[in-house]
């Protein structure tokens, strides 16, 4: 099943209209390599988006790559994480 149906099913909005679709699987990937680094680091999704100062669901959409972070964001999330900005992104895109 498609990605927009899928949240559509789900009641989620798609916060990534007008993005190409390499531009939507560059977010979902940014998204999952979050989590995949907050887990490893032992943190839970809210005490991570404490952390990093922003909501809870904020987070959760952006580890489910509907919703695309900014800079500051990414810069907080990597300083939370005790890494660089390069080290979140590599290999992304």
């Amino acid at each position: 099943m498609a990605l927009d149906k899928r949240l559509k099913s789900h009641g989620r909005k798609d916060r990534r209209r007008g993005l190409t679709p390499e531009a939507r699987a560059v977010t979902a990937k940014v998204g999952a390599r979050i989590a995949e680094l907050r887990k490893r680091k032992g943190l839970s999704q809210e005490g991570f988006a404490f952390e990093c100062n922003i909501n809870r669901s904020a987070m959760g959409s952006i580890e489910r790559g509907e919703s695309n972070p900014t800079l500051g964001t990414l810069l907080t999330m990597a300083s939370t994480l005790d890494i660089s900005l390069h080290t979140l992104l590599r290999d992304i895109a």
